[in-house]
């Protein structure tokens, strides 16, 4: 009878210590950056950038929609938008083409394209990432 009363008492005192199991799923970080493969344009003509996208992270994106728009619309023109890319792996990358005109008055100077992406992260949260390329205008 002296251990019953014992366990009860402790149970009293707050003694009595409960675990309770939670699962947790980490899935990683992003991080997304755009690079041009060929930087030098030439002027007075449509030239065909390539960018390349990475995920440099350790955590997969999906519905990655990004926008492409000149800095200075006077001096050249993105002419196609880049399509939809439905899910980008984890230290993974994708390559886009964009079509970019470019004024004979840009000759011999740098133009500059602004990028804007939207995606899911691996934890289905909405998230926003922009950057700016440098590109040189022989």
């Amino acid at each position: 009878m002296g251990r019953s009363f014992d366990k009860f008492y402790e149970c009293a005192r707050g003694l009595l210590e409960q675990f309770t199991k939670i699962p947790l799923s980490v899935e990683g970080d992003s991080k997304l950056t755009f690079s041009a493969s060929n930087s030098g344009l030439v002027s007075n003509q449509i030239n065909y950038v390539t960018l390349d996208l990475t995920n440099s992270g350790t955590g997969n994106v999906s519905n990655v929609k990004t926008t492409v728009a000149s800095s200075n619309p006077q001096s050249e023109s993105v002419l196609n938008q880049l399509p939809e890319t439905s899910e980008l792996g984890a230290n993974s990358s994708v390559s886009y083409i964009v079509e970019l005109f470019v004024s004979s008055s840009a000759a011999g100077s740098s133009v500059s394209i602004s990028l804007s992406t939207s995606y899911l992260d691996a934890y289905t949260n909405q998230q926003t990432a922009s950057q700016t390329v440098g590109l040189f205008v022989a």
